[in-house]
């Protein structure tokens, strides 16, 4: 009996685009499926900024944030993409994951 053999071609979708991820959020759908969003945390940023520079040579520019009342420990969550996922690969997710969290945590070779 002879292997059979499946070629894999990847191509991207032409809205494929990479992601910074700093959390996940979800749960599963009605169909039973893990469904989940991978969102960004960062600092609440102004709407914009006055930046005054002082007349002649020296001094420093002085910048205000327009509102003033920002503040920059405000936390703003944007959810990048979701994620629907059928549960029968989960169990491959996790292990790949793992696979390279094991590769990340291995002791480097010390290279003198």
């Amino acid at each position: 009996m002879e292997n059979k053999i499946v070629k894999i071609k990847f191509n991207k979708d032409q809205n494929y685009r990479r992601i910074h991820g700093t959390g996940f959020i979800g749960g599963t759908t009605a169909n039973g499926e893990l469904e989940f969003d991978i969102f960004e945390d960062c600092h609440e940023y102004p709407e914009m900024l006055e930046i005054t520079f002082p007349e002649g040579e020296g001094g420093d520019a002085v910048e205000k944030k327009i509102p003033e009342n920002t503040d920059i420990t405000n936390v703003n969550r944007i959810q990048h993409i979701g994620v629907v996922l059928p549960l029968s690969v989960v169990p491959g997710i996790i292990e790949w994951l793992q696979q390279k969290l094991d590769d990340v945590n291995k002791p480097q070779n010390n290279l003198k």
